[in-house]
């Protein structure tokens, strides 16, 4: 089946990364990293820049750099953030954290994929990886996008645990869209874009997904996983 992978890509670009489900995640990795005294951040397939525009509306003293693959997306975000931003436009170097969003799940093998971006990562930096949850909700809408997995806290701990990571925390997020995700399997949806909901609806959704969140070391399930670990000593 066509991957719709650069639909999907393009439908954030053109969406602005406005979704609420986006920026309520966004606003989460934000408000973690201004805590956390990082000075600057490697977005790994960074899609429509969204973190990079939140951590820009929030006034950190962050850098934000980005890597992607998608072409579409490559012009937007060097349109946005300038091509010094573009990790494969300058010469690499280490990171205070590393974000990934919804990117191993694309992986066919995540290990060795992990092991070669954990080279850019500093001793004592930050992982932070969100996949989508529970292989029971595997859909066609997994196919279209060219997942390979989806993962649960205890699978996705025992991936990152392979390598010298600390587990500063693993949680279930959105489990206000869990139910969502199980009526997206049983329509067997045939698109990967966003749906298309009024301003205000986005809004009130924004609020509720961000308030939620807040409440993720306690929720015993949701539509995602979100990992965040700290790279040890060698």
């Amino acid at each position: 089946m066509l991957n719709k992978i650069p639909e999907h890509l393009k439908n954030q670009v053109e969406s602005n990364g406005d979704f609420f489900w986006l920026r309520s995640r966004h606003k989460l990795i934000t408000n973690y990293i201004r805590r956390s005294n990082i000075s600057n951040v490697l977005d790994i397939g960074a899609g429509s820049g969204g973190l990079g525009d939140e951590i820009k509306s929030s006034e950190a003293n962050v850098e934000y750099f980005f890597e992607e693959i998608d072409t579409l997306s490559v012009t937007y975000l060097e349109e946005k953030f300038g091509t010094s931003a573009n990790i494969k436009k300058i010469e690499k170097k280490e990171y205070d954290c590393l974000v990934l969003m919804d990117v191993i799940e694309h992986i066919e093998k995540p290990d060795e994929f992990l092991e070669e971006k954990l080279k850019f990562l500093k001793e004592d930096g930050l992982l932070i990886i969100s996949v989508p949850a529970y292989m029971f909700l595997w859909s066609n809408w997994d196919v279209l996008l060219g997942h390979y997995r989806r993962y649960t806290k205890k699978s996705l701990r025992e991936l990152l645990d392979k390598y010298n990571l600390e587990n500063k925390e693993c949680s279930y997020i959105f489990p206000e869209l869990f139910f969502a995700g199980v009526i997206r399997k049983l329509l067997n949806i045939n698109s990967p874009e966003f749906p298309t909901i009024p301003v205000f609806i986005n809004t009130f959704l924004y609020w509720v997904t961000y308030i939620l969140i807040k409440l993720r070391r306690i929720t015993p399930f949701g539509l995602s996983v979100i990992s965040i670990s700290k790279k040890s000593a060698a």
